[in-house]
């Protein structure tokens, strides 16, 4: 159990293959790996037919990680699977499922933001145990600081991360906890990277050195997540997932395939320039997929919050009145593109958004021109200082008064948590998408006990149309 110190990881499912990952502690340039798949029956045990195995190589070149594609899968199944290497070592059996082809129901469990200096990862073993088909997981899987508030839990290097050695010694941290190896274990993730995965603010910079820490930052995420691809990291991350004819998943950057930087130096007026959140080509991904779609619901998820939040009004030269103070970081900075993207939405039907990065719980209805857009579920983090926390230590604000402020500048906030940390998982069959968070009471042990909130039940009452089940990228 040594050589798979880290445990294993599936991701990136389709109804007829998965991706399967492991890392191997090892001296040696190469190690030859095994990889074993079993089908389990309805009762948990391995079925005697539908079994697959094959090689595998983990190299030194690739900081001994290995990503592997199982094909040929039975679709809407349970699998176990392990890899085995010399000696007849053996890595922990997890658990994996392929995408069903048809039909549903689906569940899908959302998370994000995992400091590990400030606290457990007890919000990945409760998500754990939820038996999601699928875990997207919406970025900043580290934290590329040494911040900590938990003394058995320093950052591993002890300073901020700047080299691709420096990155993948806190991605092998990470993956040595238990809690968050449980996750890995428990169902295939969707992950997508955010700015501390490899700085804070993460542009990209025009001097040598940042464009290597960038390139640096993103190698180690590509090798320690389980994707199928060792791509450049001029290649974008979006996903289309179909899945059952139920639902169209589309997961998409929108921090580093197209943006444009924004001014960092804190909460400024709403900006009117055009700067860009999405290259064109996401554009085209996104608009090409929802004016096709056929599922009943359609589920958008990306880093950073969608809907407008204004933080104040101060006085605007420009406009003769008052202008809100907003966070450029989100969508607030790109209101042009905000613009596009609702237009969109209200040509091609209601849609579930999904955000995060907040490190706080919101559930809101967007409107657009007076019309009722889509609903908007942000997640809050899974260790990483709440919002309410972040914004009294900046600020000295009361995070009571914060909350009051919040509700009485911004409409259609049906539900808010600016305290606590947590995961949210949506139920999604072909006649109600519901959605649920579990906030945890604290994070400065593992023992934490944690509050279940219904969110909301949408009802489609449109008979849904087949869906191919397929994954675009």
């Amino acid at each position: 159990m040594t050589m798979f110190r880290h445990g294993v990881a599936s991701g990136e499912p389709c109804p007829t293959s998965v991706s399967l990952w492991t890392r191997v502690s090892s001296a040696e340039p190469e190690v030859p790996l095994r990889w074993v798949m079993e089908r389990e029956g309805a009762d948990g045990r391995p079925h005697s037919e539908g079994g697959r195995s094959g090689p595998a190589v983990a190299s030194f070149l690739d900081d001994h990680t290995v990503t592997v594609v199982a094909n040929d899968l039975s679709p809407g199944t349970w699998y176990r699977y392990w890899f085995e290497g010399p000696g007849g070592t053996r890595s922990p059996t997890a658990h994996t499922r392929t995408l069903p082809a048809d039909g549903g129901p689906v569940r899908i469990g959302f998370t994000c933001c995992a400091r590990y200096g400030l606290g457990h990862f007890t919000a990945y073993r409760m998500l754990a145990e939820e038996r999601c088909d699928l875990i997207v997981h919406l970025g900043d899987y580290i934290y590329e600081d040494a911040d900590s508030w938990v003394t058995e839990r320093l950052p591993d290097p002890p300073y901020e991360a700047q080299t691709l050695g420096d990155y993948r010694r806190r991605y092998s941290q990470h993956r040595r906890d238990t809690d968050l190896q449980a996750l890995h274990h428990a169902a295939p993730m969707i992950p997508v990277w955010d700015d501390h995965d490899v700085a804070d603010g993460a542009p990209r910079e025009s001097d040598i050195a940042a464009r290597q820490r960038y390139r640096d930052g993103q190698q180690a995420w590509r090798e320690w997540l389980p994707i199928n691809s060792r791509r450049s990291a001029d290649d974008g991350i979006d996903r289309v997932i179909s899945i059952a004819g139920v639902v169209d998943l589309v997961v998409f950057d929108a921090r580093f395939s197209g943006r444009q930087p924004h001014d960092r130096s804190g909460p400024r007026l709403e900006p009117h320039q055009r700067r860009q959140i999405l290259a064109d080509s996401q554009w085209d991904l996104l608009e090409a997929t929802l004016r096709s779609s056929t599922t009943p619901w359609r589920i958008l998820a990306n880093q950073v919050q969608i809907g407008p939040m204004r933080l104040g009004y101060l006085p605007s030269i420009r406009r003769l009145g008052m202008r809100p103070v907003v966070n450029p970081d989100q969508w607030d900075g790109y209101a042009h593109e905000r613009r596009r993207l609702y237009e969109l939405l209200a040509a091609t039907g209601p849609s579930l958004l999904v955000s995060g990065d907040l490190h706080s719980t919101w559930y809101r209805t967007l409107r657009h021109e007076g019309r009722r857009l889509a609903q908007e579920l942000t997640v809050t983090s899974v260790s990483g200082e709440t919002y309410a926390e972040a914004f009294r230590m900046r600020t000295h604000v009361s995070p009571r008064l914060l909350e009051r402020l919040i509700r009485s500048f911004n409409e259609g906030i049906r539900f808010m948590d600016l305290y606590r940390h947590g995961y949210a998982v949506v139920d999604v069959s072909t006649e109600h998408l519901d959605a649920t968070v579990v906030l945890l009471d604290s994070v400065a042990d593992r023992s934490s006990g944690a509050e279940r909130v219904a969110l909301a039940r949408l009802v489609r009452r449109v008979a849904p149309l087949r869906s191919s089940g397929t994954v675009r990228s």
